[in-house]
């Protein structure tokens, strides 16, 4: 897609706390796990910011914006 304008992420949630995942492993306590909530803001900021094509990790995203103060 370069010069085309498209920008394409991947962007790996990582393992949540979603009712697809207790589906997945009924009787496994998920509740350590982030809920969709979460990474929400950081995949939102990310969009926004006009990020460059690539794959990210949500965690590595919250990370960042733990440290920059978002």
């Amino acid at each position: 897609f370069e010069g085309s304008g498209i920008t394409v992420l991947a962007v790996d949630p990582g393992d949540m706390d979603t009712q697809m995942h207790r589906d997945a492993e009924p009787g496994i306590d998920l509740s350590a796990l982030p809920t969709p909530d979460v990474p929400a803001p950081a995949f939102l900021r990310l969009a926004e910011n006009g990020a460059a094509s690539g794959r990210v990790r949500a965690m590595d995203l919250i990370e960042e914006g733990l440290h920059a103060g978002a």
